[in-house]
């Protein structure tokens, strides 16, 4: 029999600070048996969440155990050499009724990083999935998925910052026209994909390369992320972004497209009709400042255009924001009308579970009912998709 291959997202993860705790967990007593396991909080108003996202946590925390790592071919880091728990071994048994399902988007998961679990799409209770691509690598992975179920996935393509390294940046104006090629490749997958988003793309300032232990070069992501975003705009595409302890940066960001785009209408609108901060860690302050963005310009025809505060929505997923103390004062701090639910898993299989563990999260946030925030989130996922107005 041939030997299993390992899933693919045991080549994504980028260096974290060597701490081995993951902070939602730390002070807090945990039991680890085997390869079944549940994290025990003593004193955390988080609630508890299911075998498969904690699955989600461990993996991370074994990656945040060790300083050195085998990588692979390109440079990406690998988990350690452990086999990681399966999400198979996480009997999960769907407590949300089939009614509160009928609400559910996941707005950010990556099940084509584990190809062999995807055939499980058409089963999930989770009404529709955007599946990310990260490098140029998968791209035909997420066409190929959202081909085979439409009525499932919605494709989203992008360079994740983890990946820009390898990437050339775009010339500047002043150098010439012509796109690197993966940016052209970009464009085709977008165009071929009409409802496709561009992402996962964004800025993170702490990942490094654990061969060198020497931190992706910043100036160069940046440059990458300008470029997608400038994509996105000219096609009107909506986006899913990754932002990592950089935050101001991004606010910069945003606010220095806002002055360049001195246009009068839809045309030259210089960001995209919607954009999604996706396992959002910002600050409240932060919060307010996104949500303030103003153009500069002023215009009648620019004057109809949704502001760029009101273009922002951020979803909150339990395998990342779940290990934060600070994860109810941030969900607290977004309007009702911009929260999202997502996975952000790398197996289909877990989906469902990691929906289920994110729609308590924030309804533990919010002081909503598992009904009200299912619904609240679903109608804001079909508005960020642009279904309703």
């Amino acid at each position: 029999m041939a030997a299993k291959q390992a899933p693919r997202w045991q080549g994504r993860f980028p260096s974290r600070r060597a701490n081995p705790v993951p902070r939602g967990v730390q002070g807090q007593e945990s039991h680890i048996c085997s390869r079944r396991f549940l994290f025990t909080r003593k004193s955390s108003p988080l609630p508890l969440f299911s075998e498969a996202t904690n699955c989600q946590l461990l993996l991370r925390l074994c990656q945040r155990c060790s300083r050195t790592q085998p990588t692979t071919s390109r440079g990406s880091p690998r988990m350690m050499d452990q086999k990681p728990p399966s999400p198979t071994d996480c009997d999960h048994v769907p407590s949300l009724s089939p009614a509160t399902y009928s609400d559910s988007i996941d707005v950010h998961c990556h099940p084509t990083d584990t190809p062999d679990s995807l055939n499980v799409i058409p089963t999930l209770r989770t009404q529709r999935l955007l599946v990310m691509g990260t490098r140029e690598e998968d791209w035909p992975l997420v066409a190929g998925a959202a081909e085979k179920w439409p009525e499932k996935v919605i494709p989203c393509f992008g360079l994740h910052p983890w990946f820009a390294h390898h990437c050339p940046a775009p010339p500047s104006a002043s150098e010439g026209s012509t796109h690197p090629p993966w940016l052209q490749t970009l464009t085709v997958q977008l165009e071929s994909h009409p409802t496709a988003l561009v992402g996962e793309i964004g800025i993170d300032g702490i990942a490094k390369d654990r061969t060198t232990d020497a931190r992706y070069p910043f100036e160069h992501q940046l440059v990458i992320f300008r470029a997608q975003l400038q994509l996105a705009a000219r096609m009107r595409r909506s986006v899913s972004m990754h932002t990592v302890r950089c935050h101001g940066h991004l606010v910069d960001v945003l606010r220095e497209m806002l002055a360049s785009g001195g246009g009068d209408g839809a045309e030259d609108d210089p960001l995209p009709p919607r954009l999604k901060h996706h396992s959002y860690s910002g600050s409240t302050e932060t919060t307010r400042a996104l949500l303030s963005l103003r153009s500069p310009h002023r215009g009648r025809k620019r004057a109809s255009l949704p502001t760029p505060g009101s273009r922002m929505y951020f979803s909150f997923s339990a395998g990342v924001n779940g290990r934060s103390p600070k994860a109810m004062e941030r969900i607290r701090a977004v309007p009702d009308d911009r929260v999202l639910l997502e996975s952000d898993t790398h197996d289909a299989r877990i989906v469902d579970a990691a929906m289920e563990d994110a729609c308590r999260l924030v309804a533990a946030a919010k002081g909503w009912t598992i009904e009200e925030t299912a619904e609240t989130t679903g109608r804001n996922a079909r508005r960020f998709l642009g279904e309703e107005g």
